[in-house]
């Protein structure tokens, strides 16, 4: 009989959390010029199960580092040193903005794009694989299931624990936090289903509308949203 896989103690799924700056449809430079996927994980700080589940495998990884040597108390000292980077984070010490940021933990995860795009898969099952369908599937502000390995990493004399993004399933629908806005959302006080395109009526005291190009056709820029698809602000992807 084959012996069996010993489980990894630096992995494990964490959720349900919801989505930030997510980036799993197509791959985006980070500031070392490296092509990532990513994605920010946001939770309660009530929520002690998430944090538990989280706080268990960035220890397992501090205790693991050459810095540790699997030694118990210099892991601890390792995890009380503030200058030793951890990838969990109080959103309100750091004055987050934004509303979703309210009494929340924040994390971020990612891989780079060599090693392939993370696994997306909803709940039903249904696995996702091309990036449009991703793209209009996950994202910023739905909740999800996340599978992650914490890892040491030591880079230009910055030392710390970061997370790995190994695979995603989206868990439930959520408010939007990229400043999009479903059609039927936006246009449900004037649907009308029993009305066709040659029906159509102006009123006779207003002109009917005079088509309008394009911006982006003439060369403008595609307005731009609350969030970004990548994090600029945070230092975190040192793996």
């Amino acid at each position: 009989m084959a012996e069996a896989t010993k489980p990894n103690a630096r992995r494990a799924i964490i959720g349900p959390v919801i989505g930030s700056y997510v980036v799993l449809a197509t791959p985006k430079p980070n500031d070392h010029g490296e092509n990532r996927f990513s994605l920010q994980m946001i939770f309660p700080k009530t929520d002690k199960a998430v944090k538990a589940k989280l706080d268990k495998i960035v220890y397992a990884a501090i205790l693991a580092c050459p810095l540790a040597g699997n030694d118990p108390v210099k892991a601890k000292k390792l995890l009380n040193n503030p200058k030793f980077g951890k990838p969990v984070r109080d959103a309100d010490e750091e004055d987050r903005e934004g509303a979703e940021y309210a009494g929340m933990y924040f994390c971020n995860a990612g891989t780079n794009d060599k090693k392939g795009r993370p696994g997306c898969v909803l709940r039903n099952g249904t696995k996702l694989t091309d990036p449009d369908e991703i793209r209009d599937e996950m994202y910023s502000g739905a909740k999800y299931q996340v599978s992650v390995t914490a890892f040491y990493y030591d880079n230009s004399g910055n030392k710390g624990v970061a997370l790995a993004l190994n695979n995603v399933m989206k868990w439930s629908d959520g408010k939007r936090l990229d400043g999009n806005v479903d059609v039927e959302d936006e246009f449900a006080d004037l649907i009308d289903e029993d009305a066709n395109d040659d029906s159509i009526d102006f009123d006779d005291d207003e002109p009917a509308p005079t088509p309008r190009n394009s911006g982006r056709r003439n060369g403008g820029t595609k307005p731009g949203q609350k969030h970004a698809e990548s994090d600029d602000d945070d230092d975190w992807d040192l793996g």
